[in-house]
């Protein structure tokens, strides 16, 4: 399995990490047991390790792991309670977001809670370390089937956000998500992130 990647920057202030999330055995029933506190440097809210190639939970997905064979997934239960988030924790000053690759997948109550192709948003919002909006960006994912699966899509940071702020991704000491779901009669969407890249500084 694929192993995450370091490199210090040019710069040596910061260590450039490719936070892959295969190098973990996630349950393949129950997503609450593989929630993810700190990882590869960053911490977690409302996100849990998951086999993407075996199945969400037990689902067949209807897109690729652009890292095989795990990612990390937004649990219904925390995008309904509140925002997930990766954040700076206790040995960082901050990060840059540089890129993560995303997908999404819907279950439906018409057909029995199973895992459908899904047309999603996602909104990522970086905030400083005084907790004040600095980014806010858009955009859209189109699942294939789980038959016909898609590739999970790059998420570039590092140019200019919706109201044309430029590398405004850097130093940022929290990520929020946001997801929203356009797909019809689906009561909630996951999302996956997967090969998240950011620049980390240490305290």
């Amino acid at each position: 399995m694929p192993a995450n990647e370091r490199q210090t920057t040019d710069n040596n202030s910061g260590v450039r990490h490719v936070s892959k999330y295969d190098d973990v055995t996630p349950n393949p029933v129950v997503g609450a047991i593989n929630t993810i506190e700190t990882y590869d440097g960053l911490s977690y809210d409302g996100f849990s390790y998951s086999n993407i190639d075996g199945g969400i939970g037990g689902l067949s997905t209807p897109f690729s792991a652009a890292s095989t064979p795990n990612a990390a997934v937004t649990s219904f239960g925390n995008q309904l309670s509140g925002s997930p988030r990766i954040f700076a924790g206790s040995t960082l000053k901050n990060f840059d977001l540089v890129g993560m690759y995303i997908g999404c997948r819907t279950v439906a109550l018409a057909t029995g809670a199973v895992s459908l192709t899904a047309f999603c948003k996602v909104t990522f919002t970086g905030y400083g370390a005084d907790t004040q909006e600095k980014c806010v960006m858009t955009r859209q994912y189109s699942a294939g089937t789980a038959t016909d699966k898609t590739e999970m899509q790059l998420v570039d940071f590092t140019g200019k956000d919706d109201k044309g702020r430029s590398g405004c991704f850097k130093g940022v000491s929290s990520v929020g998500f946001v997801v929203s779901d356009t797909s019809t009669l689906t009561i909630t969407t996951a999302l996956a992130i997967d090969s998240v890249t950011s620049i980390q500084y240490p305290k």
